[in-house]
């Protein structure tokens, strides 16, 4: 599934197993190892609240320059419309 700012993959595990996530940022896409790793930990901050909602699923998010130029709220919005197309939440 995936938008200009973001893109995201997802896999069935066991349906035992919470949720997981993962974010990736390449870079490619911002050379400064500082803001990719903070563009992370927002996208981790944002996720722990769904987490309990993905019980059974493994998702992969793939950053992009318009993501990390995003306010914290739009952020948030994108990932929560990735998970919905997905049918995940």
């Amino acid at each position: 599934v995936s938008e200009p700012a973001l893109s995201m993959r997802y896999s069935r595990t066991d349906v035992d197993m919470p949720g997981r996530a993962a974010f990736v940022v390449s870079a490619k896409t911002e050379k400064s190892a500082v803001r990719r790793n903070r563009a992370k930990r927002q996208a981790r901050s944002i996720m722990r609240s769904m987490i309990p909602s993905l019980r059974g699923y493994d998702v992969a998010f793939f950053m992009r320059r318009a993501f990390l130029e995003m306010k914290t709220p739009d952020k948030r919005r994108a990932i929560e419309r990735l998970l919905k197309r997905a049918k995940l939440i």
